[in-house]
């Protein structure tokens, strides 16, 4: 059994996170002003009006926002050196439960996936817990109780600004 338990509540104000046991959750479970996320590109007269993620690659943190509101935030596993994650201003294109993904050596089924650009992603990753170090193959991997708030709370057309 994994080592941190979520239970979730979702409210009218965005999403709590009680027992908040988790080491990968950053913000407390309340809906808030940020002065770290939620730092939308300023070349955009407005923020949107969904929810849409900030991630941040200098602190492997990702954001879930409601306008300039932190929802929430959690720690996050960009790309490894070498396959660096892309930084730029993008919009899901498409969200699948459950993802296939395969190489030489390995096959993964990644779950709550949202493209956001080409074949990059925020998914979830149960093969491995190092949250906050850069390690994937330069998708987003976040806890999977994690990705699967970001699939609830998502739409296609949502903003997802890598920086």
């Amino acid at each position: 059994m994994k080592r941190w338990l979520y239970a979730l509540l979702l409210t009218g104000m965005g999403m709590c996170i009680s027992m908040n046991t988790s080491p990968y959750l950053i913000y407390p479970p309340m809906t808030m002003p940020s002065t770290t996320g939620c730092q939308f590109p300023t070349e955009r007269a407005d923020t949107p009006d969904r929810y849409w993620v900030d991630v941040d690659l200098n602190n492997q943190t990702l954001y879930l926002c409601k306008h300039d509101y932190t929802v929430s935030a959690w720690l996050i596993s960009s790309g490894a050196p070498g396959r660096a994650t892309r930084p730029g201003l993008y919009r899901v294109y498409a969200k699948y439960v459950s993802y296939p993904s395969w190489g030489i050596d390995w096959h993964y089924d990644l779950p709550y996936t949202l493209f956001f650009h080409h074949d990059l992603a925020i998914h979830g990753a149960y093969w491995h817990e190092d949250f906050g170090t850069p390690v994937s193959h330069g998708c987003i991997n976040a806890p999977v109780i994690v990705a699967r708030v970001l699939y609830r709370y998502m739409d296609r057309g949502s903003y997802v600004y890598v920086r």
